[in-house]
């Protein structure tokens, strides 16, 4: 695979390179490690036709500054205009104007969560030949954070909205033919109808009866046998499988927000919402991202999910960051991030720190016997 060739350093980008101050963490991380591995193991992502691709191992970096800062892709696109000390690690030019926002939010897409985390095993890897981490005697802490998932707070009109909308525009753009068969049997107007500029309750509440009665439809129609023949003859089975995780979420979203009305006091409204006091703690937020929870810290509210973060105390290298519900308890997983490690490098800490959530009598037991220390 070829990629992009960028202009050579110059001897006045050297010059400008030299003046500059070692930097703490990426000047060590660009004498120490080997970026070039993301060219061979991301090969296959890209198309041999059309433009070249800038390089996986550059993109790669950019990654990791992106996260270090915690930047959006657009901030992140104005940092490497201007940051010096970026420039170098990334090995471009001082007059390089930057990466377009959009090449590192497709990327990113590109190469998905599982790719990430083999890329990130394999700089460990190398931290671990050059003696940076790897005794069985260190010092391991262990702590989760909260996130921010900017996750817009929706009503159960939007959310069910956004839920179907989200099922219909995935048939638009990955199955055509049933796309057309669902605009031929289904009566999508519920959601382009607008509300009286000065609704009633009941002009509301029949709104939001109509549209749940689509969503229903909906998922019916998948039921249909005519469209089932249709369905599960799908050739792309990846597409398949995201169809029915978006018709799963908009059955759950159904289910937590929604709930039978009275037909008998009208029948226009055969749905209506469900009291919030009924709806359950642990309920969607979002369509987009099923996974953000609502979860509180002293006396900050977050909607997001948690990071549960390894680390080894000798150079603070980050051994594991996985993600969790933002409403599940610290310390569950303890173990199986412990794990994750071990079956990984074949390392095991001697003592691992940890605040009292973890602190939990099994931990401390089963840890015991694999001849580690909890202090928590």
């Amino acid at each position: 695979m070829r990629y992009k060739q960028l202009d050579q350093i110059s001897f006045a980008d050297l010059e400008v390179y030299t003046v500059l101050p070692e930097h703490p963490v990426w000047s060590s991380a660009a004498e120490l490690l080997d970026f070039s591995f993301a060219d061979e193991i991301c090969a296959p992502l890209y198309s041999t036709r059309g433009p070249k691709p800038y390089a996986p191992s550059l993109k790669l970096k950019l990654h990791l500054v992106q996260r270090y800062y915690n930047l959006s892709d657009r901030q992140m696109e104005e940092r490497v205009i201007g940051d010096l000390f970026i420039k170098r690690f990334l090995g471009l030019p001082v007059s390089f104007i930057g990466f377009d926002h959009s090449t590192i939010g497709l990327d990113r897409e590109r190469m998905g969560s599982a790719l990430f985390d083999a890329c990130h095993h394999h700089i460990l890897a190398q931290a671990k030949q050059k003696g940076l981490w790897g005794d069985n005697k260190e010092v391991w802490l262990v702590d989760s954070f909260h996130t921010n998932g900017h996750v817009a707070r929706l009503s159960a009109y939007r959310l069910i909205k956004q839920a179907i909308l989200r099922v219909m525009n995935h048939l638009k753009r990955t199955h055509h033919l049933l796309y057309r068969q669902l605009l031929l049997h289904l009566d999508s107007q519920p959601l382009t109808a607008k509300l009286p500029d000065h609704p009633s309750p009941d002009d509301i509440a029949a709104s939001f009866s109509r549209l749940v009665v689509l969503a229903y439809g909906l998922l019916h129609w998948f039921e249909k046998e005519s469209i089932r023949s249709i369905f599960w003859s799908w050739q792309d089975r990846q597409r398949q499988l995201d169809s029915l995780e978006r018709q799963a979420i908009l059955f759950r979203i159904l289910t937590e927000n929604t709930m039978p009305g009275d037909p008998d006091d009208d029948p226009n409204r055969a749905y209506r919402k469900r009291p919030r006091k009924e709806r359950p703690a642990s309920q969607l937020l979002s369509s987009v991202d099923p996974d953000a929870k609502v979860s509180k810290k002293r006396s900050i509210t977050y909607r997001g999910d948690k990071i549960q973060v390894v680390m080894s105390a000798a150079h603070h290298l980050v051994l594991v960051a996985e993600p969790i519900a933002g409403n599940e308890t610290d310390g569950e997983r303890l173990q199986e991030l412990l794990d994750q490690v071990d079956q990984k490098h074949k390392v095991k800490p001697a003592i691992v720190v940890a605040d009292s959530a973890y602190s939990r009598g099994y931990h401390r037991r089963d840890l015991k016997a694999k001849g580690i220390s909890l202090v928590a």
